[in-house]
């Protein structure tokens, strides 16, 4: 016969106490977490490495050590991994944009913070900004994606706000009247363009032009002094013909030139 009491199991003393199952709970989150993260950094390795159309849930599964089924049930899928990443880098990118976009300065000092934003999200989170940007170059991407309209509604937003800075430059007769519209486009294209080809080292495949950081600073610096001396007053102008000191040194400071080697 069994010295075993039958009552001890469902004595109270014998049952787990609050604490244990918050903590049991607490731990089950943290896996869950982790293996979410895992996931996520693994679909931002393949996606980079074989595109977002040619990636499999296969693939990224294996790089993140999981099984496939584990993905559905965080995500449901690869274009719930594209969205949650999106998601995530949208997040980070307007951080950086929105203090550039309210500081206390005249509009054609914000519009140059706004390009020195753009470098810093790039330079401190590149993969961040590979989410964002890289799949916008992909050819045969799906922009009718729920990740791919997110990014299009935060470009949006951007390029509002450029529109919104450079008509405030030319309304206080810092800029030369000019099409804000297809200015603010061009603007967007040219300063992500020129950064994304500075942080394709990280993930870039082979045979892709790539720039060096000093490189990518330097470019975008000059891009960005060409077309301001030849758009903004002749009264921020020297008698060169070049910006005067306030706004060439934000200009240096926004594109970061020589800061970092």
């Amino acid at each position: 016969m069994s010295d075993r009491n039958p009552r001890a199991a469902s004595h109270p003393s014998a049952r787990p106490t609050p604490a244990a199952r918050a903590g049991k709970h607490g731990r089950v989150a943290e896996r869950k977490q982790r293996t979410a993260e895992a996931i996520l950094e693994a679909g931002i390795e393949v996606f980079e490495r074989r595109g977002y159309q040619a990636a499999t849930i296969d693939e990224i599964a294996q790089q993140a050590d999981v099984a496939v089924g584990s993905i559905y049930n965080h995500f449901e899928g690869k274009p719930g991994i594209a969205l949650a990443l999106a998601e995530r880098a949208l997040a980070t990118n307007e951080r950086y944009m929105a203090e550039a976009w309210a500081l206390e300065a005249s509009p054609l000092e914000r519009l140059i913070a706004a390009a020195g934003g753009c470098v810093r999200f790039a330079r401190e989170d590149p993969a961040a900004f590979r989410t964002i940007v890289l799949p916008l170059l992909e050819p045969g991407r799906d922009e009718s994606s729920p990740a791919q309209r997110q990014v299009a509604e935060r470009v949006a937003l951007q390029l509002a706000r450029l529109e919104s800075a450079l008509a405030g430059a030319v309304a206080a007769g810092q800029l030369r009247p000019l099409d804000v519209r297809a200015t603010a486009r061009f603007l967007w294209g040219a300063w992500t363009g020129v950064v994304a080809l500075g942080v394709r080292s990280a993930g870039g495949r082979p045979g892709e032009p790539q720039l060096s950081e000093r490189q990518t600073s330097a470019a975008l610096e000059a891009g960005l002094r060409a077309l301001l001396e030849g758009a903004v007053a002749d009264r921020l102008l020297t008698r060169e013909g070049r910006l005067r000191a306030p706004y060439a040194r934000a200009l240096h400071r926004a594109a970061g030139t020589g800061q970092r080697r």
